[in-house]
């Protein structure tokens, strides 16, 4: 498994590349939930999505072959190696799901990847994107199942860690699962009190489901505000969420929207719903947990324009 040092070098090794966001406090979410809460930008980069730590210490610790590189992704992980790959001058080719918010795939196309829109979900991509790997003698880039993904992901948690060493607990989505493997890998090293709650919504509930089976399950992926967390798991990402995660969260669509309009109301912020289902959770949470300040990681902010307007307007 992904260890301490290997964060590290992760951390030293992206610096170049990605941004260490800032945790700040959220006096007004905070005043909401009953509790302190602090906030972790991750949208703030510059693909707008936490993907970029992963991917970015993949393609530099991994290389991208002779070829270029493919992945498949529901647009955020797609925009990351797209730009990573572009950095390095390197070919990419992106396999998204053809109904993915047009946020994310024009985000894709902006960076210069070589976009394949693929019908069904994210399990359909994943398919396409290992047969392209094959037939054109390109080198996958995992979204999630990979240890050198989970590593730089668990960046986010090594710097939680150094700036609020009090934490009580860390709220995360949780889709594929690289994120919370990578935090809670860093947690337990550094501040192994602080508690690692995972956040899904009730139409991606692939963890929630496997870790009551005890092996990945595969779920249907309808239309969802968290489009970002559809899709499978795999064994790998299972193993580290029955090891750190100290609870999972499974949240109302209506209380994801909530969550996103709460952020435009207090912060000025636009997150996608993909993001905002881990401030949904901690809200719920409320102060019911202890005194300890909770960090919320909000992951990333490609919402469509259309998709926005309806949450802003509903009540």
């Amino acid at each position: 498994m992904v260890a301490l040092q290997d964060i590290r070098d992760a951390a030293a090794r992206i610096a170049p590349w990605v941004r260490r966001t800032p945790l700040l406090a959220a006096p007004a979410l905070s005043a909401r939930a009953g509790r302190a809460i602090h906030l972790k930008p991750e949208f703030w980069q510059e693909t707008g999505s936490f993907k970029v730590r992963g991917a970015t210490n993949h393609l530099l610790a991994v290389g991208a072959g002779g070829g270029g590189v493919v992945t498949a992704s529901t647009g955020n992980h797609g925009q990351a190696v797209a730009w990573v790959a572009a950095r390095l001058g390197v070919r990419a080719v992106i396999a998204v799901p053809a109904a993915a918010p047009q946020a994310k795939i024009q985000g894709i196309r902006r960076h210069g990847a070589e976009l394949r829109l693929i019908d069904g979900g994210y399990d359909a991509a994943h398919a396409a994107a290992l047969a392209m790997a094959a037939d054109e003698g390109l080198r996958y880039v995992p979204a999630f199942e990979d240890e050198v993904i989970i590593a730089g992901q668990g960046t986010i948690g090594l710097e939680i860690a150094e700036d609020l060493p009090e934490v009580a607990e860390v709220f995360v989505p949780v889709g594929g699962g690289g994120l919370a493997a990578g935090i809670g890998t860093a947690l337990a090293a550094v501040v192994p009190a602080a508690r690692l709650v995972g956040a899904q919504s009730v139409l991606t509930p692939a963890r929630a489901r496997s870790l009551a089976a005890g092996a990945p399950v595969d779920v249907p992926e309808p239309p969802t505000l968290c489009d970002g967390l559809s899709g499978g798991i795999d064994a790998l990402t299972l193993g580290y969420a029955q090891r750190y995660l100290a609870d999972l969260a499974l949240v109302e669509e209506a209380g994801v929207a909530a969550a996103m309009r709460a952020l435009v109301e207090d912060e000025r912020w636009i997150v996608e719903g993909s993001a905002a289902v881990a401030l949904a959770a901690a809200m719920r949470a409320g102060a019911g947990r202890g005194a300890g300040p909770a960090v919320v990681v909000l992951t990333g902010r490609n919402v469509d324009a259309e998709t926005l307007r309806g949450v802003l307007r509903r009540q």
